[in-house]
């Protein structure tokens, strides 16, 4: 639901975003921070994060992920957009 989730910290919704990356060895905090930090873009090429379903099992997915930096008319951030992809499937 889009009203539990605008506006509010990644890391707050997401509690998985703070957990760092299987084989890349840094959390999407770090990466959010980073591409804060240096105004450019980050891509994410592959990252598994399962799905819990309403069984109590986990459905295996993988995403990919970039995320861009927005910045207003004097070059300073304005937000970032976390773009996401389920590329389970292309994976699989």
């Amino acid at each position: 639901h889009r009203e539990e989730v605008v506006g509010r910290r990644i890391d707050v919704v997401f509690p998985i975003a703070a957990e760092v990356i299987p084989g890349l060895d840094f959390s999407l905090m770090e990466v959010l921070e980073q591409v804060g930090l240096e105004k450019k873009t980050r891509v994410i090429p592959f990252r598994r994060y399962d799905i819990a379903q309403a069984d109590g099992t986990k459905e295996v997915k993988y995403w990919g992920s970039k995320d861009i930096p927005l910045l207003d008319t004097s070059g300073e951030l304005s937000c970032i957009i976390h773009y996401v992809e389920d590329i389970t499937d292309l994976i699989r």
